[in-house]
């Protein structure tokens, strides 16, 4: 008997304590949705995005994208040059031609070039194909502009002798100066002159070989 009434006590006390806890909670979570506070969570969140955006637009405009500056070490460009060269007698050539310069220090490159040629001269004229590796130091340089010096060899190969009585592959040691001048980004003018040689080195049994002056004009295209 005794062993049921505390059975009973104990039932109604669990169950008591259970009921309790279940109204708290229920109270803890309940929540009355007022319609004002939509604007306000709304207008909050377009705020955030807005200043989110204005953020990114300064950072852009503090930190625009980097641009490689002419000359810079390690950039590279492409070339297309045209030449006339004469010995102001009675030999004149005209050259046309392009290639690849690379900036391997600061404002200095080395370029490979290819270029075809006319040789008008004394004896019979000939056509010409010619490979020439040159050096040019960039040594005054302004926002848009710089001047140069340069030099470096080639070599020619012409379908009959050049010079007349000369050889048909020769060696052509050059050096010279010249400017530049950006007309848009990326893009420059060059022009310049060169004191230009041509010679077979000994290579043949003959070898008169020639002096003259290059003029040429190109254009420049970074990349």
């Amino acid at each position: 008997m005794l062993r049921n009434i505390i059975s009973v006590v104990l039932i109604t006390s669990c169950w008591s304590s259970i009921a309790a806890a279940s109204t708290t909670t229920t109270s803890a979570v309940k929540y009355t949705f007022d319609p004002t506070d939509a604007p306000v969570l709304f207008a909050g969140q377009a705020s955030g995005a807005a200043s989110s955006a204005a953020s990114s637009s300064d950072e852009d405009e503090a930190n625009p994208k980097a641009t490689t500056s002419f000359g810079a070490a390690g950039s590279w460009q492409w070339h297309v040059v045209g030449s006339w060269i004469s010995n102001f007698d009675r030999d004149n050539f005209g050259k046309i031609g392009g290639g690849v310069d690379w900036f391997f220090l600061e404002n200095i490159s080395m370029g490979l070039s290819l270029d075809g040629s006319y040789y008008d001269q004394v004896g019979e004229n000939a056509w010409g194909i010619g490979l020439n590796l040159l050096f040019r130091w960039h040594f005054l340089t302004g926002e848009k502009w710089s001047i140069y010096v340069d030099g470096g060899c080639g070599i020619l190969g012409t379908t009959n002798d050049v010079p007349f009585n000369g050889s048909s592959f020769n060696f052509t040691p050059q050096a010279g100066a010249g400017f530049t001048y950006e007309i848009c980004e990326g893009t420059r003018l060059m022009t310049g002159a060169r004191w230009y040689h041509i010679s077979n080195a000994r290579t043949y049994s003959e070898n008169p070989g020639l002096d003259a002056m290059q003029l040429y004009g190109g254009v420049t295209f970074s990349f």
